[in-house]
């Protein structure tokens, strides 16, 4: 046999031995196992799909959600108490309640707080809403008071806190409480002034006695002095023409005698 042929055969031989063993090596491994080996890389590259994005959006989220809070302005409550109870309240013309009540959540600032109550008069307040504001605010409502006003003599121009209110004798049903500046001015009269401390709900009488100025009692003392003068006037003529009458009518008799 030739030699190449030779070395051909034992090359085929070393192929075939090759596959064969290789067939072999395969077919001793399970089905089972085969899937068992699948499904747990499927697994594996499931989880590492799923967990790397997880992470990522929980921490994405963690951020906005701490980026928004440090945006967010803090808000605040606290309670308003009214003397008396049942006082409507308003924060900045909104309806919030009726006193006493809570407002929560609160921006921070300047506010208008508005309290309103039949027969009483309105309350407003501005106030700054911050850390340091008080927990609970307390107001006191005012009522209207009654308000009498007399002079001596009567018929005087009244003002009250500089405003006109009419003539003596006055009232008013419905003056604001508090301290007020009363003045009244009559003709040929001293201006008065008092002032009048006026409570919620009370009743309250003034009364002026009026004086007359320093030209007035000057003219009335002129006119006392001239007044006097002209008795003193009247009387003295009156007895000098009486003396005249009495010598005239002596003349008269003499002469008559005479005759």
């Amino acid at each position: 046999m030739p030699k190449n042929r030779v070395k051909a055969a034992i090359l085929i031989a070393g192929v075939a031995g090759i596959v064969v063993v290789a067939f072999g090596a395969g077919s001793t491994v399970s089905p089972s196992v085969v899937k068992q080996k699948t499904a747990l890389k499927k697994n594996v590259q499931k989880t590492k799909t799923d967990s790397v994005p997880a992470v990522s959006w929980v921490g994405q989220q963690d951020s906005s959600k701490m980026v928004a809070d440090s945006l967010a302005p803090k808000l605040f409550s606290f309670r308003v108490v009214t003397e008396p109870e049942s006082a409507s309240v308003l924060l900045d013309d909104s309806l919030k309640g009726v006193s006493p009540c809570s407002l929560s959540a609160v921006v921070p600032g300047n506010h208008v707080l508005t309290l309103k109550k039949t027969g009483y008069y309105l309350k407003k307040a501005e106030i700054t809403v911050d850390s340091a504001s008080p927990p609970m605010l307390s107001f006191v409502l005012l009522k209207p008071a009654f308000l009498s006003v007399i002079s001596d003599p009567a018929g005087a121009v009244l003002s009250i806190d500089g405003k006109n209110e009419g003539i003596t004798p006055y009232e008013n049903d419905k003056v604001k409480p508090g301290d007020h500046t009363l003045k009244v001015e009559l003709k040929q009269y001293l201006a008065t002034e008092q002032t009048a401390s006026i409570i919620s709900g009370g009743r309250d009488t003034v009364r002026f006695t009026l004086e007359h100025t320093a030209a007035y009692k000057d003219s009335v003392q002129a006119a006392q002095q001239a007044k006097e003068k002209l008795r003193k006037d009247r009387f003295t003529f009156s007895v000098v023409s009486a003396i005249f009458c009495v010598c005239a009518i002596l003349l008269v008799v003499v002469e008559a005698n005479n005759q």
